[in-house]
């Protein structure tokens, strides 16, 4: 079958006691003996009095979660609501994100996965306290840089040299918000690691911080890079391009001169040839990409389509291949499945996915097309050995 496999991870929400001891015994059942295992520690998009939390999630893991069970913790975030606690280019992230990697070193967890958090409002849109709005009009990269890109980077790089913690930082799609909204005016504006050109100029300031790296999400890029290369395709000329992005609403979020994004696995392989490290993998299909003003959306009511089960959306394969480069990089890697479920007891899509990436790695599964209308059958019958092992899971 195989020697080695990555560290297998399902996301689980520590303060639903029952939903943790499910996953525990899930990925008791699916991983191979021998082979590592563990969890990401999951809170999603939001901002609740997080470190009021801290005692309870603590508890819950010490309780519960096995020895050699190998944690990342994702710490919150905001996409939807700007927030500057959240927000790694302001000071007042620092406090915040110290209390995390606190709870980190408590629970035994291995890294953290943060989001730079440094997304804005176009606009004044109500009263909050957290409202941040996109102070630049102009297209100009080079001081997006210098006033918030830079700044981001050091209270990173200060959080990495008081702690042992490896800091994994997530790429982010575009355009934030765009999963609910068409209207360019609504979207929020975020600079931070969207093209190959951000995630270089990564590798190169963090090369000799050993503790910072990258959290790759496919879903997450693959969305990003289908947008950006649609756009470059329909408008060729860099003048107008740029034009496009701010009509569009994109607004003035990356450099004046960048590439056609490549391949996932081109893209890791030059990540980590500047200098670059990667310390998790979130494996997740994708399917439409944001488009402004567009009427149609799928079954679910999304327009940008993220969180989708392996083999469901666009990207196929190419997903399937990133999990075997990253497996035969080096195994103590984790590779989660961070895949929208309705019933987080009955989680039968991230299940599927587990075991879909473990037949591929061990040769099981011979997958040699890209689009999902070829894996309906396919998927169909992981679904069901899915739902199968969960029924057979007594709490």
């Amino acid at each position: 079958m195989f020697d080695n496999m990555a560290v297998l991870q399902l996301p689980v929400n520590p303060l639903d006691e029952e939903q943790l001891k499910l996953k525990i015994k899930i990925i008791n059942k699916i991983v191979p003996l021998g082979h590592q295992k563990g969890l990401l520690i999951y809170f999603g998009d939001v901002f609740p009095n997080y470190n009021s939390l801290f005692n309870q999630v603590k508890k819950n893991i010490l309780a519960y979660v096995p020895s050699d069970f190998i944690l990342t913790l994702h710490a919150p975030f905001s996409s939807h609501c700007p927030n500057r606690y959240l927000n790694f280019s302001l000071p007042e992230s620092i406090v915040f994100f110290k209390q995390t990697i606190k709870l980190a070193e408590e629970i035994k967890a291995k890294s953290i996965t943060v989001h730079f958090g440094t997304n804005y409002y176009q606009s004044s849109v109500d009263n909050s306290p957290e409202m941040l709005v996109w102070p630049y009009k102009d297209n100009n990269f080079d001081k997006i840089k210098e006033e918030i890109i830079f700044p981001a980077f050091e209270n990173i790089k200060l959080l990495a040299n008081q702690t042992e913690i490896k800091i994994g930082v997530e790429n982010m799609p575009v355009p934030l918000k765009g999963n609910v909204t068409t209207n360019p005016k609504e979207i929020i504006y975020e600079p931070s690691f969207v093209t190959k050109e951000f995630f270089l100029l990564f590798a190169n300031f963090f090369r000799d911080t050993p503790n910072v790296g990258l959290c790759f999400d496919t879903a997450h890029y693959g969305l990003a890079r289908d947008s950006i290369n649609k756009l470059l395709d329909d408008h060729e000329d860099n003048y107008i391009m740029n034009n496009q992005f701010t009509k569009f609403g994109y607004g003035p979020l990356y450099p004046g001169n960048f590439s056609i994004q490549p391949s996932m696995c081109d893209l890791i392989k030059e990540f980590i040839f500047m200098g670059g490290r990667v310390f998790d993998v979130q494996l997740v299909d994708y399917g439409q990409i944001w488009k402004p003003e567009r009427k149609e959306k799928n079954d679910d009511g999304q327009i940008l389509e993220e969180g989708l089960g392996l083999l469901e959306g666009l990207s196929g394969k190419e997903i399937l291949d990133v999990g075997k480069f990253i497996n035969n990089l080096d195994n103590n890697i984790p590779i989660s499945f961070d895949i929208e479920v309705e019933n987080f007891l009955e989680p039968v899509k991230q299940v599927s996915a587990a075991l879909i990436y473990i037949d591929f790695i061990g040769g099981k599964l011979d997958v040699d097309f890209s689009f999902n209308h070829k894996n309906k059958n396919l998927v169909s019958s992981y679904y069901e050995k899915a739902k199968k092992i969960i029924s057979n899971i007594s709490l």
